[in-house]
């Protein structure tokens, strides 16, 4: 029988429970990885031409993105995006995840504006539509 110094149980004890509690928060099956938890809107395959159709700036607070199933978003900066009124085009970070989400940001010119959030949306207002 192996003997336990009072240390030893202190941090074996203390390991398991980091395991156990850690095991609860991975996914269940490897299906379940890539996607979002529930009720997180997110755009996947970022990376690939083609997944993000179309995008239209609502000022400096935040901006309208259309995914490849016509789906419209909306993203709230944390931050004015000085930048955004004047682009012609952004970039879209994803930091490795390939897909935009409420931890991305977009690249205007040479300023970064991270979203605070990105749900699901019906589109910019019509009249922001037709300016384009």
């Amino acid at each position: 029988m192996l003997k336990m110094t009072p240390i030893t149980r202190t941090v074996t004890g203390t390991l398991l429970a980091l395991a156990v509690l850690a095991g609860g928060a991975l996914p269940a099956t490897a299906a379940d990885k890539g996607k979002a938890p529930e009720g997180r809107a997110f755009i996947p395959f970022a990376d690939m031409r083609g997944s993000i159709d179309n995008w239209e700036g609502d000022g400096r607070d935040g901006i309208w993105v259309q995914g490849h199933n016509d789906q419209w978003y909306y993203a709230e900066f944390m931050a004015p995006c000085t930048s955004l009124p004047f682009a012609v085009t952004v970039g879209f970070v994803t930091d490795g995840t390939n897909r935009i989400d409420k931890f991305s940001s977009i690249l205007v010119d040479d300023e970064r504006c991270w979203f605070k959030s990105f749900e699901k949306s019906g589109g910019p207002p019509e009249d922001k539509q037709k300016e384009s």
